[in-house]
């Protein structure tokens, strides 16, 4: 039917509308019979005169109202005789219909349009205020209601629906809702049904408040009710998902399939759950908290977010004693395994990890038996490995039966195979055992205890044959014991202590043998006869000077002819014997002498060195010996060292202490002492030779006689 349209229009002579009466695009007209015309308000918010005396040019009318046809002679065209606006009468015809009367009145700055049948019903209002009624359904576009009809457009029923069409040649949104100032739309529904939109959709319910469905703009779902997707009906014969308000989700599929499939975004599948209760997961399952942190109970499968330990299980208990693992055997009151949260596990039976087979080559595992012991099959490499809290080994059992104790530079290693032990400090070793019984030690061997002592035998050594050697790098046998008892010292001997007011001791080196002692009166040789029944003391030297022997003393007294040559008489001896006897003296023997205390506390008769040396050089010899100047260097003593040693506490079969655990102070390091050293000064003194002042007097005796003799034989 005609739709009856009845613009704004005015029946004054002449009057035409200005910019506040219109709204941009909105056409007015003039109706009087003088001076018919028809107005419209373009973009610049310019009254434009369409029709009528003084109107624009067509070109002008074109371009200003951006209408493709328009005839401006007169009446207005829009379209190809769609609509025309009559410029003598303000009638609209739409389709060659007139429309029978619309109504426009002025109220305030809008106007209200109504319009009416030809009995003055009103069949729709449109108000100022953009509201408008419609008495019967309304189209907008070229579509009637009918999805058979190829055209695009909307339908208003009057019941309260819309339908919105769209032909087969259009892609385009049904609806798009925009926000001012944003050209990107806030919602739409697209041509295929989808809808989209910025923000949450809700459903249902007391709108906005309450809806009994959300669906979130963050991709979650919230529902007041359960959340059905097919035909779930719990009975496992029908394919859907139901989503109860329990927090049960029950999902079925009828031919046996997975009722479950997760994906990433870049579409790689990471979990699925089958209708036969599989479970398959690319990353963590989880209940309830973070168990592999320890903050909360709960049980994670297959390793946290920040580890990715495929096949790992982690479960969290409050309590240290509560049960993470409880396993039963049918037919069984009692459990046959238990993990509890402390870390403790209990097995009714053997534990077996790996490939264990007893007695069985080329197998890896281990196995701890219910009676405690622990068997292992290792095919090669290391068998057990112990690392410390900075991830170094500390131990290692290897599968040929070596074992390594410490860490890559300070370590004990037992190789029973090939070797045998040796101990390894800063990658130096300091300590081997062979397997053949030899052994080397880079440092001090020290013996401790009442009852330690050093035993070395070699079996079947006898005679000459070395049993211990000591030596250096440079040195191989500085010390050589030998199986008859013999020894031999590269270097000096010394026993005892031989500085000054020390205890006394003894030194040997180069053929010397020195006796130090604290006390004058001191034995320091004694010369023992065993030849008979019982031992004969036959010898003393004391350390004041004094000697007892029980036999003859023989002191250079070789005389035989047969180690003697150029043979001559002695040269007269009576006038030094004479000279030299004018020189005797009485004297007192200073501190310093080197004579004991015994001597030097008697006054002596006898010759002065130097003054003997004049009459008979060769009657004097000097004595060698060096006495200490001033000190150059100190003694420097390192204390000994002392390391605390834990030992162990003591457990009985049960685990129980018996001894607890205690440390010890062990000797790492003896005292290391050096002596002072001090400036050598020479301190060599004259003696007399009194071999040869007896042989003077025998010479001087023998000249008396032969005068005595003479002078006898004159007087006779």
């Amino acid at each position: 039917m005609a739709v009856n349209v009845r613009l704004k229009h005015s029946s004054v002579d002449g009057k035409a509308p200005v910019a506040s009466d219109l709204l941009e695009g909105e056409v007015a007209l003039n109706i009087h019979q003088n001076s018919p015309a028809a107005y419209i308000k373009d973009s610049n918010g310019d009254i434009v005169k369409l029709a009528g005396a003084g109107s624009v040019t067509d070109a002008d009318a074109v371009k200003k109202s951006e209408t493709a046809s328009q005839n401006m002679a007169g009446d207005l065209t829009l379209g190809t005789d769609k609509i025309t606006l009559d410029a003598g009468t303000g009638e609209i015809t739409a389709d060659g219909v007139r429309a029978e009367q619309v109504d426009v009145t002025q109220t305030g700055s809008g106007y209200t349009y109504i319009g009416r049948k030809s009995d003055g019903t009103a069949t729709f209002f449109i108000g100022d205020d953009g509201s408008g009624k419609f008495a019967a359904d309304t189209i907008v576009g070229e579509n009637n209601g009918s999805a058979s009809t190829n055209a695009s457009g909307i339908y208003i029923g009057k019941e309260g629906y819309i339908s919105y069409f769209k032909s087969s040649s259009e892609a385009s949104d049904f609806i798009v809702c925009r926000k001012h100032g944003n050209a990107n739309p806030v919602a739409s529904i697209a041509s295929d049904g989808s809808l989209n939109a910025a923000g949450d959709v809700k459903i249902g319910g007391t709108l906005p408040s309450s809806p009994n469905i959300t669906l979130s703009a963050a991709g979650s779902i919230t529902a007041a009710g359960d959340l059905q997707v097919g035909e779930s009906s719990f009975s496992g014969n029908d394919d859907g998902v139901i989503v109860q308000t329990n927090g049960r989700i029950t999902a079925s599929a009828a031919d046996g399939s997975d009722v479950w499939n997760g994906f990433t975004t870049g579409g790689n599948r990471t979990s699925v759950i089958g209708a036969d209760g599989s479970i398959t997961a690319a990353g963590g399952i989880r209940s309830l908290g973070d168990a592999y942190l320890g903050t909360s109970e709960g049980v994670l499968l297959n390793g946290g977010p920040d580890r990715n330990f495929p096949g790992s299980i982690d479960v969290c208990r409050d309590g240290a004693t509560n049960l993470l693992w409880k396993g039963w055997q049918k037919g069984i009151t009692s459990p046959t395994s238990q993990i509890t949260a402390d870390g403790s596990i209990t097995a009714a039976g053997n534990v077996t990890v790996g490939d264990y087979q007893s007695g069985t080559a080329g197998k890896n595992g281990f196995q701890l038996r219910s009676w405690g012991e622990l068997v292992q099959n290792r095919n090669g490499g290391d068998a057990y490995t112990l690392y410390n809290n900075s991830a170094t080994k500390t131990v290692i059992i290897a599968a040929n039966g070596s074992a390594t104790f410490g860490n890559t530079t300070d370590y004990v290693k037992i190789d029973p195979i090939t070797n045998g032990l040796f101990i390894v400090e800063s990658g130096s070793s300091k300590i081997n055992l062979n397997k053949d019984g030899s052994a080397s030690f880079a440092s001090n061997v020290t013996l401790e205890g009442t009852a330690a002592y050093l035993v070395v035998k070699r079996t079947g050594a006898t005679g000459t044959t070395t049993i211990a050697q000591f030596g250096t790098d440079s040195i191989a046998q500085a010390i050589e014991f030998r199986a008859n008892g013999s020894a031999t010292f590269d270097g000096s001997v010394t026993s005892g202590s031989l500085a000054p007011g020390g205890g006394g001791g003894n030194y040997f080196y180069n053929g010397e043998v020195a006796a130090y002692s604290p006390s004058a009166s001191n034995t320091i040789f004694r010369g023992w006869d065993a030849s008979g029944s019982t031992n004969s003391l036959v010898a003393s030297i004391y350390a004041n000077g004094n000697a007892v022997f029980v036999g003859s003393v023989t002191a250079s007294n070789v005389s035989d002819v047969r180690f003697k040559e150029n043979i001559t008489d002695a040269k007269p001896q009576l006038a030094d014997t004479v000279a030299l006897g004018s020189q005797l003296k009485n004297w007192d023997w200073k501190d310093d002498a080197p004579l004991n205390e015994e001597l030097r506390a008697r006054r002596f008769l006898g010759l002065v060195a130097q003054e003997a040396e004049k009459v008979c050089p060769e009657l004097t010899y000097t004595v060698p010996r060096i006495k200490q100047g001033k000190e150059l260097t100190p003694e420097v003593v390192v204390p000994a060292v002392y390391e605390t040693k834990t030992v162990p506490a003591v457990l009985d079969d049960e685990g129980e202490v018996i001894e607890e655990e205690t440390t010890e102070e062990v000797l790492v390091t003896e005292e290391q002492v050096t002596p002072a050293t001090y400036e050598q000064l020479d301190d060599s003194y004259k003696a007399i030779n009194h071999d040869i002042l007896v042989m003077k007097l025998l010479g001087a005796v023998a000249e008396l006689k032969a005068e005595v003799d003479a002078l006898k034989a004159v007087s006779s």
